[in-house]
């Protein structure tokens, strides 16, 4: 990883007319954002419980570069109550004095990082850190707040919202995003710079990541949040970064510092740190007009291919000469340009060296065609990894002992009942919300089934007790009837919003308020009525609906959420629509689409429908959604993906069959993108383009594309890579592991054996002889097979060669299920080659002589 040296003296003089030059900034900024907002923001009352200069100058930029939520949301003492903590760590900690002032200000400071709930946790942990991190270098101060971390949180999946510190210490885990929030939160409670590190997506696999980065005595390091090395600079990720397209981190505020710029924002900073991590090349991209002459201010999308879409990581406007620039790693990009409705695109080869692209704005609205792109992830490499294997070993044996820390942790949670169990550390608040709302019969609990298990971990029983305590809805249509119910909108922090509307409708403040009810006219008109100041909220982290109120300023999506919240208060359904995103309420015969900006109400817009034709492939029989392909409507030249996610009605199913198997689907009229791909085992993608239009009344007929290449492995399917299964030790006595655990990062080969079985034991055998150049795990389906195994006098497995115990066959069952092969009717020995993150390239069944050789063989060309 390249480090950056940051000189902390400087001549005095330069130095006063620096932070002379930033203060004036900063009072400047501050005072836009306050003309911005209006009468919500009123500063000189905050600055009021300052104790000092110090605590004011912070304050003042904390204020001017927070998102508007976190005006609206939170207390100003909050704020004062993390900015004094990490001054007391300034004096305290014995590296706060070689701090340099602007990484104090934009590292330290800030307690946002990205996009997560804000919370006390400075205040709450900096007696525990600081006790832990006290006598230790700051080198160590930095390994010992991750274990102090991992303690806490492990990785587990979630949805998007992210959830504050102190919520994922409660619930036990977190997704990395959250874990690495985690340690940037914990490391800035004690005064060491510290910044989240975030991919948005990898261009050789369908996932992205988050980490962080601390700065040690002069030098920015990477670790692995929750996930305690011996050593800075190493994590599971250090190759896979290496095949990293474009990572960047967002910069509270306005920082100058040596990283190359992405974009400034009136909040935050974005820069390119892929350099620390890959090798790159910069970019140029020349836009002209369908004649050729060069057009300024055309913006200019980065587009990296995951999940089936072409997501833009990079957003940028052309000079006056037609030009952008860009850094990224060596893969392939999509580059897709527009200005006025008219567009172009086309694919920048950075796998074969190619550095600039030419694209003409040559396409509009009537643009129809299809095209083929094949989509080039950067090579693999190996990251080098100095580690002892004492350094390994000690780290491992502490890793254990804080595992089960967290698991004594754990085990006081209360799994009694279904809701419970899912609440974890928050199941008392569910438990009180249970018995509080015990009154309100089924709803009660059909309202914790509208809500994400999220939302049962870091909820407060008041707030739910809010909702159903203040749930009123006339009608009888089961689903409507749910669009009232429902406390959630879209990905806000949940609020007790409807007795504070209550309260102000009761007060005339949305107009007349007769026999418990405000016309949805008047709730539109007050709605429109929300300053919107979208600038100040880039990343749209979502303000509550009480903070909108209260503040009468927001982004514009927030404010589609505040209507939203107000309508389902007094009894109206209304939804943002699942597809589009569009803002609705029921009339009681249909949807009707609402446009905030113009304060109007209309019929939903003109619509047509599509039908989706599909030819099949051998091992993809039902493409999924955001897997195998997406569908993206394009506004102003430049596409927008659908979300089918939560396609009402058809939750969890969001493949060809389930979107598109029971007919024609409605889709507002305009242009749309259809984007398929195959990945294959090298990362590579065989990707489709298909333009269509959606006319009102009639129906579109497009066919979904899946494009083969027999001469390359290709993904078929998927599995879970850290399954459980009984793992042979070396006394030959079984231990729960996990397939990752034993295996590491890369490519893996799982064969599933019977015992006393010909073609299984010849399996065997040819696999001890022609060990793959990967690690092999041979199952059997229960401990007495594996007992049988034993006694056929085999040889002693060869390095690389694992054997382990499939219980009931849990694992293969769930591959046979990915695979659409009933398991019942496989012929053993089944073999798999997967990877980390569980992709699966390739599967055989029954014996032939050679598959151990084959296997080898494609292992070792992937």
């Amino acid at each position: 990883m390249k480090k950056y040296v940051l000189v902390s003296i400087v001549p005095l003089l330069a130095l006063l007319v620096t932070a002379c030059g930033e203060r004036q900034m900063i009072g400047k900024d501050l005072a836009a954002k306050a003309a911005a907002i209006g009468n919500g923001l009123d500063i000189e009352r905050v600055l009021e419980g300052c104790a000092d200069r110090q605590e004011r100058e912070a304050i003042e930029f904390l204020y001017a570069y927070m998102p508007v939520g976190d005006i609206a949301d939170y207390s100003p003492q909050l704020y004062l109550d993390g900015v004094r903590t990490v001054l007391r760590a300034r004096e305290e900690m014995p590296w706060g004095k070689d701090v340099p002032e602007e990484l104090f200000r934009h590292f330290v400071l800030p307690m946002r990082v990205n996009n997560e709930t804000l919370d006390g946790f400075r205040t709450e942990c900096y007696a525990d850190l600081s006790s832990r991190v006290r006598g230790l270098s700051m080198h160590d101060a930095v390994l010992e707040v991750n274990h102090w971390c991992h303690e806490r949180v492990t990785y587990t999946p979630s949805d998007a919202r992210t959830s504050s510190p102190l919520a994922s210490i409660k619930t036990g885990y977190g997704r990395c995003g959250e874990e690495s929030v985690l340690l940037v939160a914990a490391l800035r409670t004690v005064g060491i710079p510290a910044r989240q590190v975030y991919t948005p997506r990898w261009a050789h696999t369908d996932d992205n990541h988050a980490w962080v980065e601390a700065w040690v005595d002069g030098h920015w390091h990477y670790l692995g949040a929750c996930e305690p090395e011996p050593e800075l600079d190493v994590a599971w990720f250090s190759s896979t970064a290496l095949r990293g397209v474009m990572m960047h981190t967002n910069v509270f505020g306005r920082y100058d510092g040596p990283e190359d710029v992405i974009s400034r924002t009136d909040c935050y900073t974005e820069i390119n740190v892929t350099s620390n991590y890959a090798p790159v090349e910069r970019v140029s991209v020349t836009v002209t007009d369908a004649a050729g002459v060069p057009v300024e201010g055309a913006k200019v999308e980065y587009r990296i291919y995951n999940y089936s879409e072409f997501y833009t990581a990079v957003t940028d406007v052309t000079g006056r000469n037609g030009l952008s620039h860009a850094t990224f790693g060596r893969g392939d990009i999509l580059v897709w340009a527009s200005s006025g409705g008219r567009f172009g695109y086309g694919r920048l080869a950075l796998s074969e060296g190619v550095t600039s692209l030419t694209l003409a704005l040559d396409k509009d609205s009537t643009w129809r065609g299809y095209e083929e792109l094949d989509i080039v992830p950067p090579a693999e490499g190996k990251a080098v990894v100095e580690l002892t294997a004492e350094q390994v070993e000690a780290n491992a044996v502490r890793l254990a002992r804080e595992d089960s820390l967290r698991g004594a942790y754990i085990a006081t949670f209360d799994t009694s009942d279904p809701y419970l169990a899912k609440a974890r550390g928050n199941w008392k608040e569910i438990a009180a919300y249970l018995e509080a709302s015990a009154g309100y019969g089924s709803d009660a609990l059909h309202m914790l089934d509208l809500l994400s298990e999220k939302d049962l971990r870091d909820t407060p029983e008041g707030v739910l007790t809010d909702h159903i305590s203040h749930f009123a809805y006339s009608g009888t249509d089961p689903v409507l009837r749910d669009y009232v119910l429902n406390p959630r909108v879209g990905l806000e922090l949940l609020s007790p919003y409807r007795s504070v509307f209550l309260k102000a409708a009761s007060e005339g403040v949305f107009g007349p308020f007769e026999s418990g009810a405000v016309s949805v006219d008047a709730l539109i008109d007050y709605a429109s009525g929300i300053r919107v100041c979208d600038r100040y909220n880039p990343l749209v982290i979502p303000v509550t609906p009480v903070g909108v109120f209260r503040l009468g300023a927001a982004d514009s999506y927030s404010r589609d959420v505040f209507f939203v919240a107000l309508c389902r208060t007094f009894g109206i359904p209304a939804r943002l629509e699942e597809i589009s995103g569009k803002v609705q309420y029921h009339d009681g015969d249909g949807w009707v689409d609402v446009d905030l900006d113009g304060g109007s109400a209309a019929a939903v817009s003109g619509q047509g429908t599509l039908s989706l034709d599909y030819a099949g492939q051998e091992y993809i029989d039902d493409p999924k959604y955001e897997t195998h392909f997406t569908i993206a409507r394009i506004d102003g030249g430049s596409p927008v993906t659908l979300n089918f996610t939560d396609h009402e009605g058809r939750e969890g199913s969001m493949t060809w069959k389930g979107i598109f198997g029971g007919g024609p689907v409605s889709l507002d009229c305009g242009q749309y993108m259809l984007v398929s791909g195959t990945r294959m085992a090298s990362g590579k993608v065989l990707a489709t383009m298909t333009f269509f239009d959606v006319t009102a009344g009639e129906n579109t007929d497009v066919t979904l594309v899946m494009r083969e290449d027999p001469s390359d492995l290709q993904v078929i399917g998927s599995m879970n890579a850290e399954a459980v299964y009984g793992a042979v030790q070396p006394d030959c006595t079984l231990q729960e592991s996990t397939i990752l655990n034993t295996t590491g990062r890369g490519f893996f080969v799982l064969g599933f054996m019977q015992a006393r079985h010909e073609p299984s034991n010849h399996a065997v055998r040819g696999v001890f002889a022609d060990v793959p150049d990967c690690p092999v795990i041979l199952m059997y389906g229960s401990e007495r097979a594996y007992r049988q195994y034993l006694s056929d006098g085999f040889p002693e497995a060869p390095a690389g060669v694992h054997i382990g115990v499939d219980y009931d066959w849990k694992i293969l069952d769930a591959v046979c299920s990915e695979l659409k092969l009933p398991v019942r009717d496989v012929e053993y020995p089944v073999f798999i080659i997967a990877d980390t993150f569980g992709r699966i390239v390739y599967i055989s069944q029954g014996y032939n002589i050679g598959t151990a050789e084959q296997i080898a063989r494609l292992v070792k060309g992937i």
